[in-house]
């Protein structure tokens, strides 16, 4: 705007004379000296229009950006007077006028600059805002929607009318016997359309947050379920993830207890799609139907024992819980139901075929027993059924864990009983039992949460001959993840995962590194 002020004042040779100083630091900023220089004797004597009308607008502007509105007011209005053509006139009159509450003639002026068609987009807005403070909300409404309708408008400029356009039809509601319905069946949806416009900006933050607010002031309470747990969101999510990992030494999916490492080292990507929606009923009942599509591919294209890995899962699942109060705090139960479907490259022919499916139940409830956190118990059964039926197999699995929460982060210990039966070879049930301990702590950097694992898994073969050849087996692992939180919408992590098989039988024996980054976007 200096830059093309100066550029006309310059054109004139009139004005240039005697002039530059001025413009030289009218165009650093420097306010305070143009004010000083300008009420200097040679530059106040001088008469003619063009030249009053010029010095008044520069008078006017620095006043303005020096936060003396009135003063602006004043010389802005003595250079409209002596002709000053400026197209920038209008909307910094009106700017200060707004700034000390001269509302009428702030929002006449910038009426004046939608005219000449300078900042049509933000003279509408001040318009609309400026009629919004006075409580004239249809004068208000009018001027949002010739933004919304205004093809010109930015996005960010749409998000904020309509976002300020459902604050006014809030402000209407209040004023009706039924404000509660209304809020809860126009005003809500409206606010959450107002974030789906742009997302990730701080716009998106300001709504959640007077959401929340709004929940509160008309006591919809489906911001929590009857124990008091937050209420889990009924939007649409729905989330996409890139991995890109190393791994030293391939496990072979042979799909059997007795998997070893191939001793061969691969680069992998995994590329995860997943849908959810969760469904609230009388605030003690939540259903959640998901759905995940998991694709596997491996780099190393020429060798079997790597490629044959490559595969995908489509796994649905349905969770449903019931809201229940222990020692007056939020607890729940739940049932689970997952199916999985697998296709791997199992002939090695770069083609995937189906390999398995699964049926998993779950169910267990999760309670603050412990002051220090909450404790969740389930019991699961699983069913597989593979394109060998010798692998065909069933697991009851019983776990428990405990959350232990710290001022310094949280931890969770877990403990697993896996007994897997293989209907048509006995020779591979086994039991096994995990212990894991994990420690999360949130904030170990601004919005990085550090996640580090330990766990050891026994193994044991119920057939007397498998178990005394491999001995009770160890598998141990360590892991350690850093997750980086971007925006609402954006992460990554980046982990490294390190794993050691012990046991009896030399050849089960291995060690594997795996190292990777991951990119996920959640909606």
């Amino acid at each position: 705007m200096k830059k093309l002020l100066l550029l006309s004042l310059l054109s004139c040779s009139l004005f240039a004379q005697g002039l530059q100083s001025i413009y030289q630091e009218f165009e650093n900023a420097n306010y305070e000296d143009v004010i000083e220089k300008l009420n200097e004797e040679q530059y106040k004597k001088r008469q003619d229009q063009k030249y009053l009308g010029v010095r008044s607008y520069l008078l006017g502007v620095s006043h303005a950006r020096l936060q003396d509105f009135e003063l602006a007011i004043k010389y802005f209005k003595d250079a409209l007077k002596n002709k000053n053509d400026a197209k920038e006139i209008y909307y910094e009159l009106g700017q200060a006028q707004y700034a000390i509450n001269q509302l009428d003639d702030s929002i006449n002026n910038f009426k004046n600059s939608i005219k000449i068609k300078y900042k049509v987009e933000q003279s509408t807005y001040y318009i609309a805002y400026i009629n919004q403070l006075k409580e004239d909300l249809p004068q208000a409404k009018k001027y949002y929607k010739l933004l919304l309708k205004n093809k010109d408008t930015s996005i960010e400029m749409k998000q904020i009318a309509y976002y300020q356009v459902a604050l006014i039809n809030l402000d209407i509601a209040k004023g009706t016997n039924r404000a509660s319905e209304i809020v809860e069946k126009y005003i809500l949806p409206d606010l959450y359309r107002a974030i789906n416009i742009l997302p990730n900006s701080s716009t998106a933050d300001d709504i959640d947050k007077r959401i929340l607010d709004i929940r509160k002031e008309f006591y919809l309470e489906e911001d929590k379920l009857v124990n008091g747990a937050p209420l889990p969101s009924q939007r649409l999510n729905l989330g996409v993830s890139e991995k890109i990992a190393y791994d030293n030494n391939v496990t072979r999916s042979d799909d059997l207890p007795s998997s070893t490492g191939t001793n061969k080292d691969s680069f992998y990507s995994q590329t995860r799609f997943n849908i959810s929606k969760a469904y609230n009923f009388k605030r003690r009942y939540t259903l959640t139907p998901r759905f995940e599509l998991t694709s596997t591919t491996y780099s190393d294209r020429n060798d079997t024992a790597i490629f044959s890995n490559d595969s995908y899962n489509i796994t649905p699942e349905v969770d449903f819980s019931f809201a229940y109060k222990y020692k007056k705090k939020p607890a729940r139960f739940f049932l689970n139901y997952t199916y999985d479907y697998q296709a791997r490259d199992i002939n090695s022919e770069k083609d995937r075929q189906y390999t398995y499916r699964s049926n998993q139940f779950s169910l267990g409830t999760e309670l603050p027993h412990f002051e220090i956190g909450n404790t969740s118990i389930s019991i699961k059964s699983q069913s597989f059924t593979y394109y060998n039926d010798s692998l065909n197999r069933s697991s009851t699995i019983f776990s428990i864990d405990q959350i232990i929460k710290k001022n310094y982060g949280i931890f969770i210990l877990l403990y697993q009983y896996d007994m897997s039966d293989y209907e048509n070879n006995e020779t591979l049930s086994t039991n096994s039992h995990l212990f894991r301990l994990d420690y999360l702590y949130p904030g170990i950097f601004p919005n990085t949460t550090l996640n580090i694992g330990l766990a050891d898994m026994l193994i044991s073969y119920d057939d007397v001959s498998q178990d005394a050849a491999r001995g009770l087996e160890s598998n141990i692992s360590f892991n350690t993840k850093f997750i980086r939180v971007i925006n609402r919408n954006l992460s990554f992590n980046v982990e490294y995962l390190y794993t050691n098989n012990i046991s009896d039988e030399d050849a089960s024996n291995y060690t594997a590194h795996q190292t990777s980054f991951e990119l996920n976007y959640d909606y």
